[in-house]
Formats: C-alpha cells, sequence, structure tokens
C-alpha cells in the first residue's frame, strides 16, 4: 500500500511537470530557456529518490538472509545509509520540483493573461554569480548579475528579483531602469534605461 502511494505521488509530479510544461509552450512565454534547469530538478528527484527506495530495499532483503549466504559486497548498514541519504536528497529534490511547478504555473498564467506589471526601478544592489560555457579546454566562465534589489519610483516598495541572468555591464548600480515583470514571482521580462 504504502509503495503505491509513493509510486502514485511520483506520478503525480511527473505528469504535473509535464502538463505546465505544455501549457507553457502553448503560451509562448519568453522564459523557456529556464525549463531546462527544472527538468534538471526533476530528473535528480526520480533518480536518487528510486536509488534511495532500492537501497532501503536491499538492504532490509539482505537483513533477513543469514550472513553466511549474502552475496552482495555491501553491508546492510551502508545499504541503509546509501539509501536514507538518497531517499532524503531525492524527497527535498521532489519538493523543489513541486514548487518549480507552482512557480511555472503561475508564472504562465499571469503572463497568458497579460498581468504584467511595467514600473521604474532604483537599483540598490547587484549580486553577481558565474555562468560555465563549453566543455574541457574550451570551457569559458562569464560574470552574471544573478539578484537585483531595488525600490520602485512608483510606490518606493522595495523589490527583488531573484533568478536573473544578465550581463554586469547591463545593469549598472544606482541607475533607473524600465521593468516588466510578472507579479507572484518577479520574473523580469524585459529591462531597459530609462
Amino acid at each position: 500500500m504504502f509503495k503505491k502511494i509513493i509510486n502514485l505521488i511520483s506520478i503525480i509530479i511527473i505528469t504535473a511537470y509535464i502538463f505546465v510544461t505544455i501549457y507553457a509552450f502553448y503560451c509562448n512565454v519568453p522564459f523557456k530557456e529556464d525549463f531546462i534547469g527544472y527538468s534538471f530538478v526533476l530528473i535528480m528527484y526520480i533518480v536518487l529518490f528510486y536509488m534511495g527506495k532500492y537501497s532501503i530495499v536491499e538492504a532490509l532483503k539482505l537483513k533477513k538472509t543469514p550472513k553466511n549466504r549474502r552475496r552482495s559486497k555491501y553491508g546492510v548498514k551502508t545499504n541503509f545509509i546509501v539509501g536514507i541519504f538518497s531517499l532524503t536528497v531525492g524527497v527535498m529534490f521532489g519538493m523543489a520540483s513541486i514548487m518549480n511547478i507552482y512557480d511555472i504555473r503561475a508564472d504562465v498564467s499571469e503572463y497568458s493573461s497579460g498581468n504584467i506589471i511595467s514600473d521604474s526601478i532604483k537599483v540598490n544592489n547587484v549580486i553577481l554569480g558565474n555562468a560555465h560555457s563549453g566543455k574541457g579546454t574550451n570551457r569559458t566562465t562569464t560574470k552574471i548579475i544573478n539578484e537585483i534589489d531595488g525600490t520602485s519610483i512608483k510606490s518606493n516598495k522595495k523589490l527583488e528579483f531573484k533568478n536573473c541572468s544578465f550581463y554586469v555591464s547591463q545593469i549598472l548600480k544606482g541607475h533607473v531602469y524600465k521593468v516588466k515583470y510578472l507579479p507572484t514571482t518577479h520574473r523580469i521580462l524585459a529591462i531597459q534605461s530609462k
């Protein structure tokens, strides 16, 4: 019974992600490139969750067989530790997948209904990160802006824009920019200097 419930939850998460992604492509949203990262989180959930489940089941089977008849090169404790660790990390990736599904659904429904906020912000702070591209010796690292903190000029309200990917030269601290963003997740759709 417990196994059926776990499999049903996994099927629901995967199906929800597929339907939300299809809905996003149908609405032709401009942030489709983010789905690669969301898909990676979902794949990690599936792999780690089921690997942990398999390790725990194997440990329980090994525990029932006598020590002189065990053929596995790993012990019961090792299988339990690997299984519990993988299962725990898999559950965390599963919760992250559920949050990603919610964020995608909220962004797509706001974008398709035209619920886009146009505002002018003064940039107070930018948080930098790295973007990697290429393989092997051709691998390059580029500094990008990951997060923007600013103040709305219209409402004088503080705004945080996370999960950005702008070049360092595009947005400067202390300057004013026109921004179009989605209200729930503060996803930036367009930004230009004023």
